[in-house]
């Protein structure tokens, strides 16, 4: 893991959302690089699929954001 992957997650990284394996795959960060960013302390955990920058907090608008992005949204005309 290069100091370079680390700065960007810190630079591109929304804060006080979640960060999904897609956004991080946008990135050009794969699962397997995303557990090892897990395991040295930079992203913790929040479920599968779902990591949060270690010393960030989420917000409120920040969770809504990250549930937008993952809800399949259809329109529904009357």
């Amino acid at each position: 893991m290069s100091r370079l992957t680390i700065q960007l997650i810190m630079r591109r990284a929304p804060r006080g959302q979640p960060i999904d394996a897609r956004m991080l795959a946008d990135l050009g960060i794969s699962s397997a690089e995303a557990s090892r960013l897990t395991g040295q302390g930079w992203l913790q955990r929040l479920g599968r699929g779902a990591y949060l920058l270690t010393g960030d907090h989420l917000t409120s608008d920040g969770i809504v954001s990250f549930l937008g992005r993952r809800t399949p949204w259809t329109s529904h005309r009357r």
